[in-house]
């Protein structure tokens, strides 16, 4: 019995990692391009596309909630709910 992938989940699986990786990059530079864009019409599209994906039984609750926080993250004019926990070095290890 062969445990190849059937072509159509293959191709839904490369669709939701393309997803997942628009929402993080979305998630570093969202601002900046919203600023700085200059066809609106089109990054609306993108948003609308996002939204729609957002409701879509067809996905993984994952992917529609990373899809979600970013519809939000949008809606707060870019501010994050929360800040990012970052790794602190103790002052007795800097150098």
């Amino acid at each position: 019995m062969s445990k190849n992938i059937p072509v159509a989940s293959a191709a839904i699986a490369e669709a939701v990692g393309r997803a997942q990786a628009m929402c993080e990059m979305l998630t570093i530079v969202g601002k900046k391009v919203e600023d700085t864009s200059k066809n609106k019409t089109r990054l609306e599209g993108y948003f609308a596309v996002l939204e729609r994906w957002s409701k879509s039984k067809a996905l993984a609750s994952r992917t529609k909630f990373m899809i979600r926080d970013i519809l939000d993250l949008r809606r707060s004019k870019w501010v994050p709910r929360r800040q990012k926990d970052q790794a602190r070095v103790p002052s007795s290890l800097t150098v």
